[in-house]
């Protein structure tokens, strides 16, 4: 017989990943993730932030000889190197908070950065830091990948809305259930790259897609 303490951790394990591969399931579902993984070009290296369980990375993983993900929740990280790192070798995932990890990256280090409904979890002020350090660490000829949840349409937005409140409040199919999300529009979005010196694309994937959720992207590329 397990010891109480021993049979709580084995339950926390078992619960921990049957959230995670639920949400995993549900973002594959309800998320064009196919065709952002196609907006992603081709390039030397690739850094996801915000990767969470490294569904884009294995959409593109074949493409793409190196690529680094990072993700602050160690479950997810866990989940991305089990799925991923024993069978491509060019795919590394740290476990880490993403300002703490671009400080320590060189300039102009990488092909491309993603970022895919990442930048929502962190105050206006700390996603226009992300996007200035990612945009510092990208290549000459680089490009951002930006996927949001725009704020219009007004309609699928609230939808959005109400989806992300149901999967992390109320069902608390993430390490971050408690936490709140500041989202912003695509256009404020491309501006802000604007400002860092991107040249700027928005794709309203929703409007392309018939999607009833606000999906869209926004690409910037280093000129």
């Amino acid at each position: 017989m397990l010891h109480p303490s021993t049979a709580d951790t084995v339950s926390s394990r078992f619960m921990g990943s049957w959230i995670d591969r639920a949400q995993t399931r549900i973002r594959e579902w309800l998320t064009p993730l196919d065709r952002v993984a196609a907006m992603i070009p081709d390039c030397d290296h690739l850094l996801e932030l915000g990767c969470g369980q490294g569904i884009l990375i294995r959409k593109v993983a074949a493409r793409i000889p190196r690529i680094t993900g990072v993700d602050y929740d160690p479950r997810k990280c866990a989940m991305a190197r089990e799925d991923l790192c024993r069978g491509l070798p060019g795919v590394t995932v740290v476990q880490g908070e993403i300002l703490t990890f671009l400080a320590a990256m060189p300039d102009h280090a990488v092909g491309c950065v993603v970022l895919a409904d990442t930048l929502a979890s962190n105050p206006p002020h700390v996603q226009e830091r992300i996007l200035a350090e990612s945009v510092r660490v990208l290549a000459r000829s680089g490009t951002l990948v930006l996927k949001i949840m725009d704020t219009t349409p007004v309609g699928k937005f609230v939808c959005s809305r109400l989806l992300s409140e149901l999967i992390y409040r109320v069902l608390r199919l993430s390490v971050s259930s408690d936490q709140r999300l500041f989202h912003q529009s695509s256009v404020w979005y491309a501006d802000c790259l604007a400002r860092l010196g991107l040249t700027t694309q928005l794709a309203a994937l929703h409007r392309l897609l018939n999607h009833p959720f606000s999906h869209a992207v926004v690409l910037g590329v280093r000129v």
